[in-house]
């Protein structure tokens, strides 16, 4: 509005509108106040969900750091051949490698599979329902303040 008002004076001023024109721009001023007002929350809120990403592929590059990219996309092939040695199954081919180069049996390759799974299962999920749902909170944000509050909810709870 400050905006407007300055636009508005300084075209009188320079006597490039007349007065009239003048009163007819502050007339509009509202509605576009509210068009720069809706500009600025959605790039506060794209920031806000930026800055909420970043941190959730922090936290996920923190669980995988140190592991190969190929490493990582064998693991859920892994755990489901884990369980089903688990379950009594003969080993195929996804930790037949593993079995062949350990000296532990592949029950016990299973279990360690297993046993490592688990807790980055729950904290990779954990992860990602935190960042959704700071997500859903940025986006319903009605203002600023709003999006505040979903960040200290982010924040508290873990991104």
């Amino acid at each position: 509005m400050i905006r407007i008002i300055e636009t508005a004076t300084a075209a009188v001023v320079a006597e490039a509108v007349s007065m009239a024109d003048a009163v007819a721009i502050l007339a509009v001023a509202p509605a576009e106040t509210e068009i720069h007002a809706g500009d600025a929350l959605a790039a506060a809120k794209a920031d806000a969900a930026a800055r909420v990403v970043a941190e959730a592929d922090r936290y996920g590059a923190l669980l995988t750091a140190g592991y190969p990219t190929p490493e990582q996309e064998s693991w859920p092939a892994k755990v489901i051949e884990a369980r089903d040695l688990a379950a009594g199954a003969t080993p195929s081919s996804d930790l037949h490698p593993i079995i062949m180069t350990e000296s532990l049996s592949p029950a016990d390759i299973a279990a360690t599979v297993l046993a490592k799974a688990a807790p980055f299962s729950r904290a990779s999920g954990a992860i990602s329902g935190i960042r959704q749902a700071a997500l859903e909170r940025i986006a319903a944000a009605a203002d600023e303040a709003g999006i505040a509050d979903a960040l200290a909810w982010a924040w508290r709870n873990g991104t």
